[in-house]
């Protein structure tokens, strides 16, 4: 539930917020990718300290609270900003907080639940997650109508899921913690397998290609050329996400984690070849649609995958790892795309991101066994 409301309010901002910079702030495609890069990588270093602090203490709750607590408290000083770097801050702060509370969050999900359940049990938890994000892009739709396009009024209301989420984590979430006691050496290779080293490898690679979802807004609204859609077919991205999480982490759990993840890295590269060429609108909605399932395909089951490999002591540790990877290669997949997309035109950055797709998902295949 604290997902879901967190989500809610970040994605009513989301989906408009490339549209608020080019349009009112008049900020351009490479300024768009600097603010996602420095944002999502600078706040993704605190994420494998985090994990580490966690293990070592062996709380979950604590870093849970101060992280949701940043994010959700600075995305209603959205509708006050005036120049770029003003958003640039506050999505520092808002990754900041993800970046503290991510990973021991992860493992927090991991430590409420059978091993043999995760695949369904991250799924559902980026179901719920993605339902608030289905809701979000939908709230906006409606609201830009009645507020008349007004993005800054949009972006004061997602208050109201805001204080949700935060009373729901405050009172009701409770850490169930883990049974292992010793506190281990800081070591980031102790207990690692070589499994968990090669998924490192091809994430990193993957993210490389894999810039933020921006600029898949920004292709969008080319086509389609009407600002009121684009909160429409996030919604619709969304729904598919939710509607495939949980199917996707149930046959994960009885057929192969890493095969579904292989699957979702070519679903994924095929909704990079199509965005690359001139589309209609029509196959624009089919190529979003299809990113849905890329998203429910993958994000549960990696870390359903990452979590089947470490021991328990060092699960929040290896999700800091993990995402503290593609946190930081997200800032040279953002800015370059940015760069690249003024440079040379859409269609390059989407055929690499493509490329890259597959050559990731081909280093995944070799890992033997799950």
């Amino acid at each position: 539930m604290v997902s879901f409301f967190t989500d809610l309010s970040t994605e009513l901002i989301y989906p408009l917020l490339p549209l608020f910079l080019s349009k009112v702030l008049n900020s351009s495609n490479t300024f768009i990718g600097l603010i996602e890069g420095i944002a999502i990588s600078t706040a993704s270093i605190l994420r494998i300290f985090s994990g580490i602090w966690s293990d070592r203490i062996k709380k979950r709750k604590l870093f849970a609270i101060i992280g949701y607590g940043l994010s959700n408290l600075a995305k209603p000083f959205t509708g006050l900003a005036t120049r770029g770097w003003h958003v640039l801050f506050l999505r520092f702060i808002d990754r900041t907080g993800k970046g503290i509370r991510t990973a021991p969050r992860d493992a927090l999900i991991a430590e409420s639940t059978h091993k043999k359940h995760y695949g369904i049990s991250y799924g559902f938890h980026r179901a719920m997650d993605t339902l608030g994000a289905t809701l979000g892009p939908l709230s906006a739709f409606f609201l830009l109508r009645v507020l008349r396009n007004d993005f800054r009024k949009v972006f004061y209301l997602s208050l109201l899921p805001v204080l949700l989420a935060l009373v729901v984590l405050v009172l009701f979430v409770k850490e169930k913690g883990t049974s292992e006691k010793k506190t281990q050496p800081l070591s980031l290779k102790m207990g690692f397998s070589k499994p968990f080293y090669i998924l490192l490898l091809s994430i990193g690679l993957f993210t490389l290609g894999n810039s933020s979802d921006a600029f898949l807004i920004l292709r969008a609204n080319t086509f389609l050329k009407n600002d009121s859609l684009i909160p429409l077919l996030w919604f619709g991205f969304n729904l598919v996400y939710v509607l495939v999480s949980i199917p996707a982490g149930y046959i994960a759990d009885r057929w192969s984690r890493k095969g579904m993840i292989i699957v979702g890295m070519f679903i994924y590269s095929s909704v990079y070849a199509g965005l690359s060429f001139n589309i209609n609108s029509e196959l624009v909605v089919f190529l979003f649609l299809l990113y849905g399932v890329y998203y429910g395909f993958t994000e549960g089951n990696i870390r359903a995958y990452l979590a089947q490999m470490v021991p328990p002591d060092k699960k929040a540790t290896a999700f800091g790892l993990y995402h503290t990877t593609v946190g930081l290669l997200a800032f040279p997949a953002s800015f370059l795309f940015g760069i690249l997309w003024d440079r040379f035109g859409p269609s390059f950055p989407f055929r690499l991101g493509a490329i890259l797709a597959i050559i990731s998902a081909l280093i995944l295949m070799g890992v033997k066994k799950e």
